[in-house]
């Protein structure tokens, strides 16, 4: 059953990912069926190998041609662009970035609006205010996407919009909270993993500080 598939190895590329093992991450989504769910999951797998790897090539080459992809296994679907800006952030192309976030922040507000009802709508529009350097509407929007799914309410969405939400504080420059939030979420379940905060190039604004070492390595997973 496809369905079936698609949940099989994304929950296997996942685990690894989580464990800062993107090559077998990316043997597992290499082992899928073709038709193991839509086209969009299968490139978010593949692009989000490929930028852990900063193998921005494989990263490009993983979104051609799919218009829509999810920004994770439960988020919304993002056009394209959007994930174009995130490898021109994490390869230092500001301006390419700018163009990019600037396309995706006009394709979403027509399609979602400025107050979308969906919490994980308005925390991808933070993510996108915040790369554009909006930094006071971009930490609202952050923290009313968390606000309306709080981490005492909600077990599922709530880790990542508190993920999210530190981001957007790293990106606006607010390092003391971006730690903050990181430090109340870092080991929960569903909030950013060991492997995300290792690889991933969304959070090199924090590499270096002591306070994002130590919460690395209270993640590390033990062998």
């Amino acid at each position: 059953v496809p369905a079936q598939a698609l949940v099989f190895y994304a929950k296997l590329a996942d685990g690894y990912l989580a464990r800062g093992d993107p090559t077998s991450a990316q043997a597992i989504i290499d082992r899928a069926p073709p038709n193991a769910g839509a086209a969009g999951y299968q490139a978010y797998y593949r692009f989000t190998t490929a930028l852990y790897l900063r193998d921005y090539a494989a990263a490009e080459k993983a979104i051609a041609g799919t218009a829509n992809i999810p920004d994770s296994f439960r988020g919304p679907f993002c056009p394209q662009v959007w994930f174009k800006g995130l490898i021109a952030h994490a390869q230092g192309d500001e301006a390419g970035a700018t163009i990019a976030f600037r396309e995706a922040q006009q394709l979403l507000l027509t399609a979602w609006g400025e107050h979308p009802r969906d919490p994980t709508r308005l925390s991808i529009l933070a993510q996108i205010d915040a790369a554009l350097g909006q930094k006071d509407l971009a930490i609202t929007r952050a923290q009313e996407a968390l606000a309306a799914r709080p981490l005492v309410r909600d077990s599922v969405d709530a880790p990542m919009l508190s993920a999210n939400l530190a981001l957007v504080y790293a990106w606006s420059r607010d390092l003391d909270h971006a730690f903050q939030e990181l430090e109340k979420i870092g080991r929960q379940p569903g909030g950013p993993s060991y492997g995300d905060l290792l690889l991933n190039p969304r959070w090199d604004c924090l590499r270096g500080d002591p306070r994002f070492a130590a919460i690395l390595s209270s993640m590390r997973p033990q062998d």
